[in-house]
């Protein structure tokens, strides 16, 4: 659970409330522009994902039917071209309370929108990715040195920084005593007949938040941006040890309304390696 959520509002979630939920543009200096999207209750016209998985950890979609926001000049609001960002929030109104809590879902960059006119209804599908995409798209065009015995946390916020364009970033890096070793040159190189050559990249290609992702998995750590939009970088998770923080059980109280549990036979195998050997022989192999 949120942990900015009020008792009332924490309380109110356990019974009958209404949901809210906001969209908000922002501009890249940090500054708010004003709300696309605002409903109460929820209008359930998006979704957020969460992935720790995938190479965007946070990814939404959002889609709108304003004819006013249709991107069509360079500085519309919801021309990617702005640098804009969109925030999503979700927000618990509480019995007597005047307005909302909020949650925040999400600070996201415009990836792709795409604007639908079926005759009857013009729509505005929003594509929105957290803002790594951004670290991800602003490719390498030289070597980047990255300094010998820096910690691995300061060595990830100089890179970051050196690709950012947008509002000043917020960090929470966990403390780490895993320096970068000598040599460690990321970005892109040339042969010496001018090919370029991405020769220090070692998330796959040109791609410098594969690379900061590298280094953090190199302290046993992982990194994404949570949903405020603060760079984070705390060690992996061990569900086995991890204390619990939150359980979620059927009954009453119960926030939870639908679970889903799929169970895969593509994704592991299973095999069995049997090995003889005689009593005065060497290992004579195996088969499986």
């Amino acid at each position: 659970m949120w942990q900015g959520l009020s008792a009332q509002a924490a309380a109110a979630m356990q019974s009958t409330c209404v949901v809210a939920t906001r969209a908000q543009v922002w501009n890249p200096q940090g500054t708010l522009e004003g709300d696309i999207s605002y409903a109460v209750p929820d209008s359930g016209a998006g979704s957020v994902t969460e992935n720790e998985t995938a190479s965007v950890r946070r990814t939404a979609t959002l889609t709108l039917t304003d004819l006013s926001l249709v991107p069509v000049a360079p500085t519309d609001l919801l021309n990617p071209l702005t640098g804009n960002e969109i925030r999503l929030a979700r927000g618990i109104v509480a019995p007597g309370a005047p307005q909302p809590e909020w949650v925040p879902h999400g600070v996201f960059r415009l990836s792709k929108p795409t604007i639908a006119d079926n005759g009857s209804q013009l729509t505005i599908a929003l594509t929105l990715n957290d803002r790594s995409s951004q670290i991800a798209i602003a490719k390498w065009t030289g070597p980047y040195t990255a300094a010998a015995g820096l910690p691995v946390g300061q060595a990830i916020q100089g890179i970051i920084n050196s690709r950012w364009t947008g509002p000043p970033l917020q960090y929470n890096l966990a403390p780490s005593t895993v320096t970068v070793p000598t040599g460690t040159v990321l970005g892109v190189q040339f042969t010496s007949t001018g090919v370029q050559a991405e020769t220090g990249s070692q998330g796959g290609g040109n791609n410098p938040w594969a690379d900061c992702v590298q280094l953090a998995l190199a302290a046993g750590c992982e990194l994404f941006f949570d949903r405020a939009g603060v760079v984070v970088m705390r060690p992996v998770p061990e569900p086995g040890s991890s204390p619990t923080v939150a359980t979620f059980a059927e009954g009453v109280g119960c926030t939870m309304s639908t679970a889903t549990r799929a169970l895969d036979s593509t994704k592991f195998y299973n095999g069995v390696i049997v090995v003889g050997t005689g009593a005065s022989m060497a290992n004579s192999g195996g088969g499986s």
